[in-house]
């Protein structure tokens, strides 16, 4: 986190220093379809072994802020075009918080349900309709 924030702040007066537009954004995890297992997110990789006959086991049963990839454009999009391209430094809100047991239950719920006996599983609450939509298109 720490060289994160040192490049950041390195661009930013790399930019400035040049006339240039910066914007830096502190990103919770992102979550969504495409991810690529064993890199991007605990959501890609537990999906693709669900979805590969493999068994997920949660090492560190941590609290998540999360932010799906719609919600994350969606801000991107909304700061650029209302507050400027140029901001100093923006933090992007989580969208849900969650603990890694509890996504690997979702899954494997999803698993069971459409995987195994072909039930769309009840995606009325818009967090599950995200993760579900993660995990169908790994």
């Amino acid at each position: 986190m720490e060289n994160q924030r040192e490049g950041r702040k390195l661009l930013q007066t790399t930019a400035s220093r040049n006339g240039a537009l910066f914007t830096g954004m502190i990103v919770p995890n992102v979550f969504g379809p495409f991810g690529n297992p064993y890199y991007n997110s605990v959501i890609a990789t537990f999906s693709h072994q669900l979805t590969h006959n493999e068994h997920p086991k949660v090492d560190v049963d941590a609290q998540l802020s999360l932010i799906y990839i719609n919600d994350l454009v969606r801000l991107i999009h909304y700061r650029g075009y209302h507050q400027g391209l140029q901001m100093l430094s923006s933090e992007c809100p989580a969208t849900d918080q969650v603990k890694v047991s509890e996504l690997l239950s979702h899954l494997q719920s999803f698993r069971g349900q459409y995987l195994d006996n072909g039930i769309i599983p009840d995606l009325s609450d818009p967090f599950l309709r995200n993760l579900f939509n993660t995990f169908y298109a790994i």
